[in-house]
């Protein structure tokens, strides 16, 4: 008579625990990316957002004033852009965001240590020459989003 084994052997579960340990973390490698992307994508929205916010005053003159956005890539207190009227100052400043940390400005488009701003005409909301400022997630180059406002006003990215 025959003696039959039930369960599993050692092989068989070390295979199925080494099987799960690779999907886990592939899923976690994958999230990860996933959030810097998602952060990525909400930075620029943001930026758009704000940049039509400040063309929208300007053209509808509210404060009877022009408006604009600073962007900063400045160390101390970090990256930000800012919504104001009139030109920049703490006592014009509407709106203060700072750059999600995993996101940083490309240096060719705004170098580290600079500011610059963005600042529509009254009544047209137009701009005097293009506009570009590039963000990317720092660990990985590959992901990046450029925000354009054209002399007309049009803004993209």
């Amino acid at each position: 008579m025959k003696k039959t084994r039930r369960g599993f052997s050692m092989i068989e579960i070390v295979v199925v625990v080494a099987i799960m340990v690779v999907l886990g973390v592939v899923g976690i490698l994958n999230l990860g990316t996933r959030k810097g992307t998602t952060n990525l994508q909400d930075a620029a929205k943001q930026i758009a957002a704000v940049l039509r916010e400040a063309q929208s005053n300007s053209m509808t003159q509210s404060k009877g004033v022009a408006w604009g956005v600073r962007f900063s890539n400045v160390a101390s207190p970090g990256p930000f852009f800012a919504l104001f009227s009139s030109s920049y100052s703490a006592s014009n400043t509407a709106g203060y965001y700072r750059m999600p940390d995993a996101v940083s400005y490309v240096a060719a488009s705004l170098p580290v240590g600079s500011t610059t701003d963005v600042i529509f005409n009254q009544v047209s909301g137009t701009l005097a020459a293009t506009r570009t400022i590039s963000i990317y997630l720092p660990g990985q180059s590959t992901q990046s989003s450029t925000i354009t406002v054209a002399p007309t006003g049009a803004i993209s990215f």
